[in-house]
């Protein structure tokens, strides 16, 4: 019985002594290197780097540009229902948050890192909400409602013409959509349809429902409108767009509407300049350049 104790103490010992070593190749201080310990600290530097961790930080970076593009639905749904309750300024106001939601998202996104497909499948269907349907609703509840089946069409005309562009938009791998967009994108033409309501009492119904339609036609049409990227326009210069229209929102008149309308028609002079220069419209000089790249 003795000397099974004594064999015991030996081996817990040896067990012990083999468990400094181990902590001492480690670089674990002396003292702290028992198998027990050195177990553990190996433990918890592991799971400070397991997968499970790497994945939770992924999705977190994920969730914050997903949930601004949620709260741009939000708007969205918001905003109908305002339209519907006869508070159409409101309706334009919620609308208006939701498009800075769209302004933020995408950026918030790419300053993460964390741009994804499921990310742009997600915007664009927000996109539908507060861009396309949304200000059908709006315009016809506060307008368009009084020209009848006509006025229906047109609002109807709308939506329809921005899922257009958004699934053109999806599927575009053209060297000239990195530098800017071909079509009216649907938030700057729902941006025109507010402000339509906005003045409505100013213009009469024909007007605006001619705007309306015009505004679908555009979307779908192939006008190069500014992108505000690296190789386009300079970001500044979206901001004072922004600026602008916000301007229009807090005092809807002729003077705000014209001085927002200009600076939309310079921006858009100033993207074709730039598109030219570059060679990348159709024509003579746009061939000999894209003739030149690729040799």
């Amino acid at each position: 019985m003795e000397e099974r104790e004594r064999e015991q103490e030996r081996l817990t010992v040896f067990e012990d002594r083999e468990g400094r070593d181990a902590g001492a190749r480690r670089g674990f201080p002396m003292g702290v290197g028992s198998s027990s310990t050195v177990n553990v600290a190996m433990a918890t530097r592991e799971g400070a780097r397991s997968p499970g961790n790497i994945s939770s930080a992924v999705k977190l970076k994920h969730v914050i540009p997903n949930a601004i593009t949620l709260a741009n639905i939000s708007c969205g749904f918001l905003g109908i229902l305002a339209a519907a309750a006869g508070q159409f300024q409101r309706a334009v106001m919620f609308l208006f948050v939701g498009a800075l939601f769209d302004l933020a998202d995408g950026r918030v996104a790419r300053l993460l890192g964390a741009t994804s497909n499921f990310g742009k499948e997600l915007d664009s269907l927000s996109d539908m909400v507060s861009f396309g349907v949304a200000p059908a609703v709006l315009v016809y509840l506060a307008v368009l409602e009084r020209l009848g089946l006509p006025g229906l069409i047109l609002a109807m005309i709308f939506p329809l013409a921005g899922a257009v562009r958004l699934a053109r938009y999806n599927i575009d791998t053209k060297e000239l959509s990195h530098v800017t967009f071909e079509g009216l994108p649907i938030p700057i033409a729902a941006s025109y349809v507010w402000s339509f309501v906005m003045v409505r009492d100013a213009l009469p119904v024909w007007l605006i429902g001619a705007g309306v339609l015009l505004a679908a036609a555009l979307m779908v049409s192939t006008l190069k409108i500014p992108k505000f990227r690296r190789g386009g326009l300079p970001v500044p210069l979206m901001f004072v767009g922004v600026a602008a229209f916000t301007a229009f929102l807090a005092h809807p008149t002729a003077l705000t509407w014209h001085l927002w309308n200009g600076f939309n028609v310079v921006l858009l002079g100033l993207n074709y300049a730039l598109l030219s220069r570059q060679g990348l419209l159709p024509g003579r000089g746009g061939a000999s350049v894209r003739a030149n790249r690729a040799t």
